[in-house]
């Protein structure tokens, strides 16, 4: 990731890059992204020195310069705050620079040219323009996905940060700040945007998309997900006060349905102060009012808002969150590059499955900040919000998802089939082989799905069956690897050992299988192998009585695991555990039968 460096006046200088010979380097570098605040933040370290010798390109970074780089493809410029410097390197802190123009005070209703007054109704592009939000700063306004509406609001004396801030709240929206840059890297211009925030209507709204193609699963993308249930703030209905004390009172009859749109679930009446949630009183009713008529617990809340639309959106927000008990998940991410390769941004609305838990778990949750950084990204992760669990009765697409997601953690499986076994005892003799690729119990076919055979570990031939005769086992006995492939990707393999004999007598044969497959991905192994022995196409020795099993491991590069080996060769097993522990990125195990 190349990094530009700027001098105070925004003109680029220099760059960072630890790809190119004389560049500064740097490290140690985490870069954090928030949803909902006005800026990011960067910290790093750059080295000093170079060849020996203290690098001179260190006198372009200075406090009060500028750090600029595309993410994402999205372009991020930031202010170095801080600067400390050693004898070996230089760390720098950053924080982005539109908390610059932001925090400049903004004086309430300076603009004469335009008639205000706080009973009159106004858009959101109406109060930027009486509050003067772009009329002195490089900003202008972008995206606004609720320019239909209209607000009654109040200002004091404050920054024009607070402002966009409280323009987003009372207006229902989510807020994002662009920055723009010319095509050489200098800074161009800021663009407001204002998001219609999500709600039950149109949970999809918002910064960030709903990413049902983010499918994690626990044992792959998920080390574990844990929840508690709390019923102690629970309530089922509310009443809002405004900032002056004033109760809110609806203009109109509201109804909010379930997601069936068969009950209920929360609504208000004309005129009245109090939103309620009815299912909420019947299954958690209140059984300690002296009028057992009047089951309802009631929340009093003062709040800062000032329109009724607000207040009633922040009730019915309150009303969501606890008129049943408050559930927290909480969601261990195994390995943060699955997200990254995905292009998982701030405020996409991500999808994973357990099925761990009775019935299966499907939940989503949204993206609310990003750790990243560009030199090691062991340490990336992700903190999210608005955590739901989703009913496998609701929507039929996310159950289909759901199921989807199950069926493909589960392992690959290759059977193999012979029309004449192993075994060659004429010169003329031939068998074919077809193997059947399985996910879980699923046969999978298709074009996705091929074989490749190796004999004696060198290619040897391609297709969904393969005719071998005795002709082509060189010596009395001959190996071939079995290979599945999915999507071009190796998933499972087996190997075969074809012999020709000239007597007439069977030899026995060993086969070995693993219960979950070969094939393990992020260090996750557990499979069990099992030694079984075949003579004329019948297994024998079923019991492990006649024969002595003895296993053995070597490395990827070849090398006897001791240890491992005195574990297995002192006692007979048919069958061995191979957890994670056992291997580190390849390992091979050979199983040495003899007679008991």
């Amino acid at each position: 990731m190349q990094l530009r460096l700027h001098d105070p006046s925004g003109v680029v200088v220099d760059h960072l890059n630890n790809g190119v010979p004389g560049s500064l380097k740097y490290k140690n570098d985490t870069f954090m992204m928030y949803m909902g605040k006005l800026g990011h933040t960067l910290s790093l370290s750059i080295d000093k020195w170079s060849n020996g010798s203290i690098n001179p390109r260190i006198q372009y970074i200075e406090s009060g310069g500028y750090i600029s780089f595309v993410y994402m493809g999205e372009y991020h410029c930031l202010r170095i705050v801080e600067v400390i410097e050693d004898d070996y390197q230089i760390d720098i802190d950053c924080v982005s620079s539109v908390l610059e123009i932001t925090s400049e005070i903004n004086l309430a209703f300076e603009n004469k040219e335009t008639e205000y007054t706080k009973e009159t109704e106004y858009t959101l592009e109406d109060y930027t323009n009486i509050l003067q939000l772009f009329t002195h700063t490089n900003m202008e306004l972008g995206i606004n996905e609720v320019s239909n509406r209209k607000r009654i609001i109040s200002f004091d004396d404050g920054n024009i940060g607070e402002r966009l801030l409280t323009l987003a709240s009372e207006f229902g929206a989510e807020l994002k700040i662009e920055t723009q840059s010319y095509p050489n890297g200098d800074f161009k211009k800021y663009v407001v945007h204002f998001y219609e925030a999500p709600s039950r209507n149109n949970p999809d709204a918002g910064i960030g998309r709903n990413r049902k193609d983010i499918q994690l699963m626990v044992g792959r993308d998920i080390d574990g997900v844990s929840i508690s249930s709390n019923s102690e703030d629970m309530f089922n209905a509310i009443r809002i006060r405004d900032k002056d004390g004033k109760y809110f009172k609806s203009d109109k009859d509201r109804v909010i349905k379930t997601a069936d749109g068969r009950k209920k679930e929360i609504y208000v009446n004309h005129n009245s102060n109090t939103i309620y949630a009815p299912i909420s009183m019947t299954m958690y009713p209140s059984t300690l009012k002296k009028n057992s008529c009047d089951n309802w617990t009631v929340r009093d809340i003062k709040t800062d808002l000032e329109s009724e639309e607000a207040m009633y959106l922040f009730g019915v927000e309150m009303l969501e969150r606890y008129m049943y008990p408050v559930r927290v998940y909480t969601i261990d991410i195994g390995r943060f590059d699955n997200l990254q390769k995905n292009q998982v941004c701030l405020g996409d609305t991500i999808y994973a499955s357990d099925d761990r838990y009775l019935n299966g778990l499907l939940f989503s949750a949204r993206v609310v900040s990003m750790r990243i950084s560009f030199t090691n990204n062991t340490g990336n992760s992700i903190e999210i919000s608005n955590v739901a669990r989703i009913s496998s009765q609701i929507p039929d697409a996310l159950t289909s998802m759901y199921n989807e997601m199950k069926k493909a953690a589960q392992p690959y499986s290759l059977s193999v089939s012979t029309t004449n076994g192993v075994t060659f005892k004429t010169d003329i003799s031939s068998t074919t082989i077809t193997p059947k690729l399985y996910k879980g119990l699923d046969l999978l076919t298709g074009p996705d799905v091929t074989f490749e055979y190796y004999r004696n570990d060198i290619y040897f031939n391609e297709g969904g069956s393969l005719t071998v005769s005795a002709g082509q086992v060189t010596g009395e006995v001959m190996t071939l690897d079995v290979v599945a492939l999915h999507a071009n990707i190796e998933v499972a393999r087996t190997q075969l050992t074809l012999t020709r004999v000239s007597d007439g007598t069977s030899p026995i044969l060993t086969v070995i299988k693993s219960s979950n497959g070969t094939i393990f991905q992020n260090g996750r192994v557990n499979t069990t192998m099992n030694a079984s022995l075949w003579r004329n196409d019948r297994e024998i020795d079923i019991e492990g009585t006649s024969f002595n099993y003895n296993w053995f491991k070597t490395d990827a590069q070849g090398r006897p695991d001791p240890d491992w080996n005195a574990r297995y060769n002192g006692a007979s097993h048919k069958n061995v555990t191979i957890t994670g522990d056992d291997v580190s990125r390849k390992a091979v195990f050979t199983c040495e039968v003899t007679p008991a």
